[in-house]
């Protein structure tokens, strides 16, 4: 099965940051302080929705910019 690759663009940056993930999304449903995530994982957060774009830590929340991006 061949991999997707896609880009996202993060529009309210004035920089337009771009995030390359190869792969595809991973829904990974409510976010677990106790589950590690890797890139491409996408989980529900206080009301939105985040991807991981950098691997981070268990115990990393999705408000973290270091890791996550808010979809």
């Amino acid at each position: 099965m061949p991999k997707s690759s896609f880009t996202i663009a993060e529009l309210a940056s004035p920089l337009n940051q771009f995030i390359s993930v190869t792969g595809g999304l991973v829904p990974r449903g409510f976010y677990n302080e106790n589950t590690n995530y890797a890139v491409g994982d996408c989980v529900a957060f206080e009301g939105s929705s985040y991807l991981m774009f950098n691997d981070g830590p268990a115990g990393t929340a999705p408000d973290n910019e270091t890791y996550w991006q808010p979809l």
